[in-house]
């Protein structure tokens, strides 16, 4: 009964004991660390990655012509005589990868220089398949030489780089395409007999370059 009496008497302590308050303090003292070490574990490792993209190749492409001689109808011929034409058909290929143009340029030689029949001969070009003498009879020719040229000569076009706008200018071939070149060789009714049992040879030089960024 006396115990009951002094509780309701004496109003119960509200405060906390020293050894207490101190017990807290370091509780507190290491969730805050715990704390920390979770923030810290949280925003100290970043998650990366890195992919590479493969696939992607460069090739250059080429220039290419390939000048072929038909096999029945060649330019030369034995025993000519004055007023006699010799016919050679030529198939211009555009065998490389890019589009291009041509020209074409002739050197002949002599067989004895003694003898230049070089110069008594006439040489013409003509663009088409049909390489004859009924083939070419109504055509005008893209180029014409009055004696043979014993250097290297441009005859359709300029060898030189970039576009050549002179005479029949240069040749442009398509990726791809062919163009067909008739050449005739005659020998004039006017040739003397200075001339009997002598040979020339002709050499024709065919070049080609990309049209792409080459104006």
């Amino acid at each position: 009964m006396d115990d009951l009496i002094r509780e309701m008497i004496t109003p119960p302590r509200t405060g906390v004991d020293p050894a207490r308050r101190r017990r807290l303090a370091a509780t507190a003292v290491t969730v805050a660390l715990a704390a920390a070490g979770i923030t810290s574990l949280t925003t100290g490792a970043l998650f990366t990655d890195t992919e590479t993209l493969t696939g992607s190749e460069f090739t250059t492409g080429t220039v290419q012509i390939s000048p072929e001689m038909s096999g029945t109808v060649t330019l030369g011929a034995a025993d000519m005589a004055p007023g006699d034409t010799s016919y050679g058909l030529v198939d211009v290929v555009n065998s490389g990868s890019l589009a291009q143009r041509y020209a074409v340029s002739l050197l002949a030689t002599d067989d004895d220089p003694a003898v230049p029949l070089t110069g008594e001969l006439e040489l013409a070009a003509y663009l088409t398949s049909t390489c004859s003498a009924a083939g070419v009879a109504t055509l005008t020719p893209v180029a014409t030489f009055d004696g043979l040229p014993t250097t290297a000569t441009a005859l359709l076009g300029d060898p030189a780089t970039g576009q050549d706008a002179t005479g029949g200018g240069d040749r442009f071939l398509p990726t791809g395409a062919t163009e067909s070149l008739c050449f005739t060789l005659h020998v004039p009714l006017a040739t003397t007999n200075a001339f009997q049992g002598a040979g020339a040879s002709l050499e024709l030089r065919f070049d080609a370059e990309q049209t792409a960024n080459n104006p």
